[in-house]
């Protein structure tokens, strides 16, 4: 009995298929396994992470959010003291604009009272010469005790 080819061909097909199917087919399925495993364990970490980055995002965009209100909190402080100290500044510029002033009325009423003086004395002075001219002269002929300091104090009064 003589078998035929196409027979034999199918027969060790059937048989390296049986092979196939006990020794390599398991080894590749499991190895298939293991790397559809290692991608979803890498898929859940990749999410697992995006999660976890997702909710840093979060919170930093709460921290940022929080800050910027800080930052604007403590620009408003800023600006109200700014303008306290503005306000403080304009009041101690208008009185010591004040001071100055009364100082310098003070000042010039004592110079004004300094040449007033000045004045009257030489004022005095002149008009005792005046007098004392008008009395020396040959048209009166009075005598007076009179001397400058009397007149000058006379001439003051």
């Amino acid at each position: 009995m003589s078998i035929s080819p196409e027979l034999s061909i199918i027969f060790s097909f059937l048989v390296f298929l049986w092979i196939f199917a006990k020794k390599f087919y398991p080894v590749i399925i499991s190895t298939l396994d293991k790397y559809i495993q290692e991608v979803k364990d890498r898929i859940c970490e990749a999410e697992l992470l995006h999660d976890e980055a997702s909710l840093v995002l979060k919170e930093s965009r709460k921290k940022e959010n929080e800050i910027k209100r800080v930052i604007e909190e403590e620009k408003k402080k800023s600006e109200e003291k700014i303008k306290e100290l503005e306000k403080k500044n304009g009041e101690h510029l208008r009185i010591l604009h004040e001071r100055f002033a009364a100082s310098l009325k003070a000042q010039l009423e004592a110079e004004y009272i300094k040449q007033k003086d000045l004045l009257i004395a030489k004022l005095s002075d002149k008009i005792i010469e005046k007098i004392s001219e008008r009395i020396s002269s040959d048209r009166y002929k009075i005598s007076t005790d009179f001397n400058k300091e009397d007149l000058r104090k006379i001439s003051t009064r």
